[in-house]
């Protein structure tokens, strides 16, 4: 349930919507109807009081009785039975158009809690209609409750003369048996005898019983108040109609809301990230103010998740171990589209891996719409990436400190209207000055989905980190953003879940993609990626056998350094299937590829060798090299 509540949260509105327009509804419907007038008569209920018992001809009134003898009347009013007694007792009510259906619509019987009464509520269009119901079923119910009384005596008073009867003629037997012996020792004589005084004493008790019922008997309720016109109220039923439009509103919101959430296809949970994107998961961000207002100054909850992210991209295999200057790794940060807070993710990150000790370049990749210089909050400058890109220049004449320590910033300057050419000739080229000078360079891209920049970006990076809003983003538009880098970029990629769901427990989670290690030996080979001085970095493992169902990528052999330190492919003899079943590449478990965080302290000339060689001027803070 708990994977369903953002899809809940973010369509409560349609639910609120049904119900208003349902109640405005119900309420104009109401004023529409004609007024109904609204009547009440009063029984009042005394159970064994003289005349109404059939066993006695003197008996008292009994409180208590007479209250649990209301409620019965209360809930045997309202029947169909009683309705139908009534509206056959008295014409006039037929005569006013009345039915038994009528009476059970517009008559209410409701049982006083103190007093042993039953108040009889009739409502009707006009004010005599509604006196004329009131007092019909009051009168029409005592007349009822008395015919059921003496419809019960007279049973009682035709079973008594039956059994007299039945025993008189015993009776009338036993004398004609006995007339006909003569010894009165004779046991049978004595036997009958005997049944003959029983059968007399039952007679004589009978008949005692026959003499004490009443010829008649009367009902135990009466009519103390009838109903009269001065005492009608207009009683609409606004509250009435109105809360049941609400109701019906209700229900058509939830199940337009649950319809919508039924075809809402976006992740609702980060174990969805692997099972339905097939990408590695790094973390996920919740909506946090703190976030959104200093990503630089995290504290709490919000710097746990950046430090989860930056864990992530370790532990995923996706960032290096060896990323350290003068080889440093470049992390591009992107989206599917714009606008899922990739800017705000990737100051937190920088500062995050700066307080560990590294050192960081932030580059605004976003030459379109530059903006990264707003998250560290810096002014706009028309000087930065675009200079380098148009004129041939050093990074040291436009890169910036930032108000954080150890993290530099190369904005974008100002907008190129079309910069993919100039991205494709000249960015590697200063990514690899760069990569000389620090441990991490993070490049804030643009959105995947909005022209090819992001793509090229990708291609010259060592590994992509791929924002995305659960609140917005659907299954097809990152199914596309993931094709685009398998198909086109071919880097290891992994997904941040920003403005997710708060979890207060096991809320840490991350996956790699698997691969298939069952494969055949023949299958796996094995490459060394060596740096530009000869050290070896993580291996990789080339799975033919996991990817035959997808787009073969370029064959992959050894690897031979370039000037920069990035390795180059070099074709390696393979089997024609396995040439064309493609490779799977993943970083080899090693001694040497376990993750870890920048060191926290660093001594004089490591620092010295991540200082920017540029002179000091009134423009640039940055530490000269000596």
């Amino acid at each position: 349930m708990k994977r369903y509540l953002p899809s809940v949260k973010q369509y409560i509105w349609i639910l609120l919507v049904c119900v208003v327009l349902s109640s405005a509804a119900g309420f104009v419907l109401a004023k529409k109807q004609p007024p109904v007038y609204q009547v009440s008569s009063t029984i009042l209920v005394q159970t064994g009081a003289p005349g109404t018992s059939i066993t006695t001809l003197t008996s008292t009134s009994d409180p208590t009785q007479s209250l649990a003898e209301a409620n019965t009347y209360a809930s045997e009013i309202p029947t169909r039975q009683v309705m139908l007694f009534i509206v056959k007792q008295y014409p006039a009510l037929q005569t006013a158009g009345f039915t038994a259906d009528d009476l059970l619509g517009d008559v209410t019987a409701v049982a006083s809690t103190t007093a042993a009464t039953v108040a009889i509520t009739a409502d009707a269009n006009t004010i005599d209609d509604a006196v004329l119901l009131a007092n019909r079923v009051a009168d029409g119910f005592i007349l009822y409750n008395q015919q059921q009384s003496q419809a019960e005596l007279n049973a009682l008073r035709k079973d008594l003369t039956t059994q007299l009867t039945t025993y008189q003629t015993q009776q009338q037997q036993l004398e004609a048996t006995l007339a006909k012996i003569t010894n009165t020792n004779d046991p049978n004589y004595i036997f009958t005898n005997n049944s003959l005084g029983s059968v007399n004493r039952y007679i004589d008790t009978i008949q005692g019983q026959l003499l004490t019922l009443p010829s008649t008997v009367s009902s135990d309720s009466s009519v103390v108040q009838y109903a009269e016109g001065a005492d009608a109220t207009v009683a609409t039923k606004t509250s009435v109609i109105v809360a049941a439009t609400a109701a019906v509103g209700l229900i058509i919101g939830i199940l337009i809301m649950l319809l919508l959430i039924f075809l809402d296809d976006r992740l609702r949970g980060d174990d969805q990230v692997q099972q339905r994107l097939g990408m590695a998961y790094l973390g996920s961000v919740t909506s946090s103010g703190e976030l959104a207002s200093k990503p630089t100054r995290l504290s709490g909850r919000s710097l746990e998740e950046i430090s989860d992210v930056y864990a992530g991209l370790s532990l995923t295999g996706l960032k290096s171990s060896q990323w350290r200057a003068p080889h440093g790794g470049v992390l591009l940060v992107t989206s599917a589209q714009h606008a899922e807070g990739k800017t705000t993710l990737t100051a937190a990150l920088a500062a995050s891996f700066a307080s560990a000790g590294g050192s960081v370049v932030v580059i605004d990749g976003n030459l379109r719409k530059p903006g990264t210089h707003l998250a560290f909050g810096m002014a706009s400058s028309n000087v930065g990436l675009n200079t380098l890109l148009k004129s041939s220049g050093n990074v040291d004449d436009v890169v910036q400190r930032s108000n954080i320590p150890g993290v530099w910033i190369l904005p974008a300057g100002a907008p190129i209207a079309d910069p993919t050419i100039l991205l494709e000739q000249k960015l590697p080229s200063i990514l690899e000055q760069m990569r000389n000078k620090t441990d991490m360079i993070i490049i804030d891209g643009p959105s995947l989905l909005s022209n090819a920049d992001a793509i090229l970006l990708a291609k010259m990076s060592d590994c992509v980190m791929m924002v995305v809003d659960v609140r917005h983003d659907k299954m097809p538009l990152l199914l596309r953003a993931k094709e685009l880098l398998n198909a086109l970029a071919k880097m290891p990629s992994g997904v941040v879940m920003n403005r997710a769901p708060k979890r207060n427990r096991n809320k840490y989670y991350a996956t790699a993609p698997v691969v298939n290690m069952e494969a055949k030996p023949e299958a796996l080979i094995a490459v060394q990626n060596h740096n530009g001085n000869g050290q070896k970095s993580d291996a990789l493992i080339v799975d033919m056998a996991a990817v035959r169902t997808s787009t073969p990528p370029p064959i992959m052999g050894n690897v031979s350094p370039t000037p920069g330190g990035r390795p180059s492919m070099v074709p390696v003899s393979m089997p024609m299937d396995q040439q064309t079943s493609g490779s799977l590449l993943r970083p080899l478990s090693s001694p040497g590829n376990i993750p870890d965080l920048p060191p926290s302290s660093m001594n004089i000339q490591q620092a010295k060798r991540q200082s920017w060689t540029v002179p000091p001027s009134p423009n640039r803070s940055i530490p000269p090299t000596p």
